[in-house]
């Protein structure tokens, strides 16, 4: 079955360049939270979902993304996605801030807030994948996707429902002979507590007898 497209208010026709994929290799996605955001098509992907956005929300959007999980103050956004424009009132940015809250969806409460009085921020750590990049599962971006678990030195967990179980190396799993080693002396620690008060239960029952 077809996935669903979207489009929102696109921008002038035959205009594919954006402010936001300045300087950012062709072919490459950024990932954020359950979405991915392909920079030459300007489509947001989540899952079966796909939405076109306009121009300018996808200026907006790569601005955020640029400064994920940090306030970005209302002018910054300005010059950012506005470049070269004079003045942008605040009914503009507002729009174009509507419009990519309803690409987003049901995601926008959990991934874009409003700082009231300062400007506005993307609440999930974002990474920009390269072109050819293998993208995990359905590109969308989590906390364990195997780009950022790569970026942070560690071993990334298999995708959900792939069937199979990447091994967990880890500190716990690296230091399990020692605590085998552990286990074993307590248990024979027990044992010999045991043996212990056997013997001294039975000699106070016997040392009656031999008086």
């Amino acid at each position: 079955m077809a996935s669903p497209l979207f489009t929102l208010f696109s921008g002038p026709a035959g205009s594919r360049r954006s402010h936001a994929a300045d300087g950012a290799p062709a072919g490459a996605h950024w990932l954020f939270g359950r979405n991915r955001l392909d920079i030459d098509s300007h489509q947001l992907i989540r899952d079966d979902y796909r939405a076109q956005l306009d121009e300018r929300a996808f200026a907006v959007l790569g601005c955020l993304l640029r400064h994920a999980e940090q306030v970005v103050p209302r002018s910054t956004l300005v010059a950012e996605a506005w470049p070269g424009v004079e003045h942008v009132n605040d009914s503009a940015v507002s729009k174009t801030m509507r419009r990519l809250r309803i690409a987003l969806g049901s995601e926008a409460g959990r991934t874009l807030s409003t700082v009231y009085g300062v400007g506005y921020r993307l609440t999930t750590p974002a990474v920009l994948v390269p072109a050819g990049a293998t993208l995990p599962g359905n590109g969308a971006a989590t906390s364990g996707t195997p780009v950022q678990a790569a970026a942070r030195g560690q071993r990334a967990p298999a995708p959900p429902g792939s069937g199979h179980v990447t091994p967990n190396i880890s500190a716990d799993a690296t230091g399990a002979p020692e605590h085998a080693g552990h286990a074993r002396r307590h248990r024979l620690v027990v044992i010999v507590v045991l043996l212990l008060s056997a013997l001294l239960a039975a000699w106070l029952l016997l040392a009656p007898v031999a008086r």
